[in-house]
């Protein structure tokens, strides 16, 4: 994987596959409140509208080991 730090507020890391196909995300616990809460509009459209441009998304998931405070992840298409 190849990693980079968002320049946004929420100061994600962004993490690629190494053959670009795929992105991982990391996310605050605010982000993915409102993710959670936008997920069922988001999949109405991906589904009503099959050639979207909107990124897939494919999953979320927490994250946890012994010692480390748990990290939010979001594994999504990449676009480019």
């Amino acid at each position: 994987f190849k990693a980079g730090e968002s320049q946004g507020k929420s100061m994600s890391f962004f993490f690629f596959s190494h053959d670009s196909e795929f992105i991982i995300k990391t996310m605050n616990e605010d982000e993915l409140k409102i993710f959670l809460e936008s997920l069922p509009d988001y999949y109405q459209h991906v589904m009503s509208n099959p050639h979207s441009l909107v990124a897939r998304i494919y999953g979320v998931f927490k994250v946890k080991m012994e010692d480390i405070v748990p990290v939010n992840l979001l594994l999504m298409a990449n676009t480019i």
